[in-house]
């Protein structure tokens, strides 16, 4: 037997309806209320050689489907999938359980993050990092200063640490 705590943080206001499948005969259906930026604790003790399906509804813009499939030694994985702008930031405080979390933002790029130790603002700043769209405009921003700082060099207006 092994407990995983999740704790999914949610931005708005959302109502989640959280229900597992189990295998056989065990159904259990989890639902959680959150409130503003409150975090969610979801604990799911399953038996070994266990597969449980996670099925989460949010209510607004985003459909969020989670498949955890544990097996021995705690190890998990992951996959959100996201639909169009949402984010949703997922992290497992277990220190010694692996989670694998592929998160697909906006249909363009996935993610690959591992979640245990870091933060949530290292895990949006790799994703925001590993967008196509965001190295496009990284790119287009540091080609338009370089050309400026060019231009004030040749003019002879540049000074030591402005580039």
């Amino acid at each position: 037997r092994s407990v995983v705590q999740v704790s999914a943080v949610l931005e708005k206001r959302s109502v989640v309806k959280v229900s597992a499948v189990l295998e056989k005969r065990n159904v259990v259906k989890v639902r959680a209320v959150l409130e503003r930026r409150s975090v969610v604790n979801v604990r799911a003790v399953l038996e070994k050689h266990c597969a449980v399906n996670v099925r989460a509804v949010l209510e607004k813009r985003s459909m969020v489907k989670v498949r955890a499939v544990l097996e021995k030694h705690s190890v998990v994985k992951v996959r959100v999938v996201l639909e169009k702008r949402s984010t949703v930031k997922v992290t497992v405080p277990e220190k010694r359980s692996v989670v694998k979390v592929r998160a697909v933002l906006g249909k363009q790029s996935a993610v690959k993050v591992r979640a245990a130790p870091e933060t949530h603002s290292a895990i949006k700043f790799r994703a925001l990092l590993e967008n196509s769209a965001v190295q496009s405009r990284l790119a287009q921003c540091w080609k338009s200063a370089a050309q400026s700082w060019l231009e004030q060099r040749s003019a002879g207006k540049a000074q030591h640490g402005q580039c």
